[in-house]
């Protein structure tokens, strides 16, 4: 199919009164940008599948002890009204949701990403840290057309930060539209709302299994990991002002056990 052919059905979709879909054109989509290391570099390698390792599992608790009140408290009001949502949510025992976590090993199972899909409702995105594949679906639930900016931070995972990235702007003309944007591998994105920004999702365009998003206990469990001894690293997006934080640390696991480890956020 042609190019031409693609867009002119891609606008057909949009305006027949259903669902509409768009697909970015994954050739437009924007080269690597330049990096600065605003933290301590992470692995980068190839990944093999290999389907005789002995495996276990990783239990990945993220917390924060004390978390300041600042970083508590509600944000300032979003063009829709309502206050943004808390920096930061710790449990009552200070675990950390939406942390991005990954184990950094170079082989292990066939990573099979799942279709990663963002909504924006009410100037907030649900979920607000997602794990992607090659690309990520970004939908509106909005009455009104609105637009949504899409920007590389960082490069791996709690990697090299990105410096002066140029944000790719997404129009979202009506609910229930849909965009399907192409990613860079093994890059971390902020997806931002209106011009405050209103709010923010993370995604990470994973390349192996081994990357998760940490759930309102501030745990993640990541299942099938290769038996050995791997660095592990964390990565708490910006939000709200507040500054990025990644913290690493090492498991080693053991055949059909699961190994646990903490990390502390707080210390940056």
């Amino acid at each position: 199919m042609s190019r031409a052919l693609a867009l002119s059905l891609a606008v057909a979709a949009a305006c027949s009164g259903g669902k509409g879909k768009s697909i970015e054109d994954a050739r437009s989509a924007p080269k690597p940008s330049d990096a600065t290391s605003a933290v301590p570099a992470a692995t980068v390698h190839a990944y093999r599948v290999d389907t005789t390792a002995k495996t276990g599992d990783v239990q990945i608790r993220v917390e924060w002890k004390d978390v300041p009140q600042p970083l508590r408290a509600p944000g300032s009001p979003t063009s829709c009204g309502p206050a943004r949502v808390p920096a930061l949510a710790p449990s009552t025992l200070w675990g950390i949701p939406d942390v991005l976590v990954t184990v950094d090993v170079d082989h292990g199972k066939a990573f099979e990403p799942a279709a990663a899909r963002v909504v924006l409702e009410g100037c907030s995105f649900a979920p607000r840290a997602v794990v992607a594949g090659p690309s990520v679906h970004i939908a509106s639930a909005m009455l009104a057309p609105t637009t949504v900016t899409l920007q590389e931070i960082a490069k791996p995972l709690g990697g090299a930060a990105i410096a002066a990235a140029k944000p790719r702007t997404i129009y979202l003309p009506v609910a229930g539209h849909e965009v399907e944007a192409a990613l860079e591998p093994n890059t971390v994105y902020t997806l931002a709302a209106g011009a405050g920004p209103d709010d923010l999702a993370v995604i990470v365009s994973a390349t192996t299994p081994y990357v998760a998003v940490t759930e309102p206990s501030g745990n993640a469990v990541l299942r099938g990991v290769p038996v050995g001894t791997h660095p592990v690293r964390a990565y708490l997006p910006p939000r709200n002002g507040a500054e990025a934080r990644s913290v690493s640390g090492t498991v080693t696991v053991t055949e059909s056990a699961l190994a646990e480890i903490t990390l502390d956020i707080s210390r940056p």
